[in-house]
Order: C-alpha cells, then structure tokens, then sequence
C-alpha cells in the first residue's frame, strides 16, 4: 500500500483569453482532477470566479485568498485544495511576499501584490501532519524572487514556530 502524498500544482490563467473562458477551462480541470487524483493542489493565477468554483470542488476543501485582500474581489488567488476524505484541515494562513507581510501590499520593485498560502493538514492515512506552501514569485527580476523567497521562509519560521522546524 503506497501512502505516497499525489501533489498537483496548476496555473489557472487568471483570464478568459487567450485559454477558454474560466467555465471551459473549470471543465477540463475538473477531469484533470478525476483522471490525475491528485490529494493535494496548489493553484496559482486564480480570480475571484475561480476562487468561487474551487470552493465548491467536490471532494475537496480549499483554502486561500486574493493577493489585494481578504474580501478583494479582484486579484490573483493562490488556493490550496485538499481530499478532505484523506486530509483534516488544522490550521491554515495567508501572507504577502512584501515587507509588511501581514497586510495586503507589494515590493516596491515587483509587478504585482503576492500572496502565499499555506495550509496544515493532517493525514488520516498515516497519523502524519503535512504543511503545504503555496504562492507564485513575482515575474520582474531574479533579484525581487530572491528578496520574496527570503521573506516566505522567514514569515513561515515566525508564523508556524516549532511546525516549520519539524517540516524541513
């Protein structure tokens, strides 16, 4: 018996053009999900529309917010979906990749606001607690990825303490 954690991760093109309108494309997510059966997955480039479909996705619960906020209408979503058969949510958080990392707000240098989520999961199938991190590194310049990596890993040691030190 394989326990072995299947992880998808999924850029939703937050648009409709020039990939299929978001109800199409929701579609062929869909069946992605069912032929893949991924237990896990991180989804990046995600809007308000799509934050409302993974919502609903069957079998799985889903955690996350837009990069402009917690009641934001517009922005990027980076959702974390889990089989909610397979996994128990235990805690779960939201971050910008900026200087002030509690609140919505970007690096003066990149393109755009970036958030990451995370999740604690507990495993059902082997007593084990699993965090996963989820975001999606600003596309402006390898020095700005650096300065926002460098920020996840410090917030994530702040945020989850012992958790984070146990994870690595």
């Amino acid at each position: 018996l394989d326990l072995g954690i299947k992880i998808l991760s999924q850029n939703l093109c937050i648009g409709d053009r020039p990939y299929g309108s978001i109800k199409e494309r929701s579609q062929r997510f869909a069946a992605l999900l069912a032929d893949r059966s991924p237990d896990i997955v991180g989804t990046q480039e995600g809007s308000f529309e799509w934050s409302t479909y993974l919502d609903d996705m069957e079998g799985y619960g889903a955690v996350g917010i837009s990069s402009e906020g917690k009641r934001a209408k517009s922005g990027e979503w980076n959702m974390i979906l889990y089989k909610k058969d397979r996994f128990v949510l235990m805690d779960s958080g939201n971050f910008w990749l900026s200087g002030t990392p509690n609140s919505s707000s970007h690096n003066p240098n990149s393109f755009a606001s970036r958030v990451c989520t995370w999740a604690e999961l507990f495993d059902t199938y082997t007593g084990r607690t699993v965090i996963m991190v989820n975001t999606r590194f600003d596309n402006s310049t390898e020095a700005v990825r650096m300065e926002q990596a460098s920020i996840l890993v410090r917030h994530l040691r702040s945020e989850l303490g012992d958790r984070y030190t146990q994870c690595q």
